[in-house]
């Protein structure tokens, strides 16, 4: 009797190692279908491609509110106006370099980089800001 327990629990233990074999050895294939399905999920290539967009407008949009502030600067004469403008003006530059700081670090990623389109430049320049 005790045999014929010792050996159930002998196979019964090396099924469950195999099945842990398996699962360690399937794991990495696991992983890359995984991320490639994610990847190309038809939801998360339109708001990955929107993201794109949608970042690169507010850059744009960005670099014009810098440029009616800097001419709103030199044309403005009270001190504490242009002191006031002058904070204004740098909270949008960091602003600015912020988008283009996100929209270059998703650039630069592969399984993003993929979707960013045709129409849009690969990266945006920090220094226009």
């Amino acid at each position: 009797m005790l045999k014929i327990l010792g050996a159930f629990i002998g196979i019964s233990i090396l099924v469950v190692l195999s099945f842990f074999v398996i699962n360690m050895a399937t794991r990495p294939l696991n992983t890359v279908s995984g991320l490639a399905d994610r990847t190309f999920n038809s939801r998360n290539v339109e708001a990955t491609y929107e993201l794109f967009h949608d970042r690169f407008r507010g850059y744009k949009s960005r670099l014009a509110q810098i440029e009616s502030s800097k001419s709103q600067l030199a044309s403005e004469t009270e001190p504490m106006e242009r002191n006031r403008i002058r904070i204004e003006l740098n909270a949008q530059r960091q602003s600015c370099r912020d988008i283009a700081s996100a929209y270059n670090a998703d650039a630069t990623k592969t399984n993003r980089s993929i979707f960013q389109g045709t129409t849009l430049p690969p990266l945006l320049d920090m220094e226009a800001c």
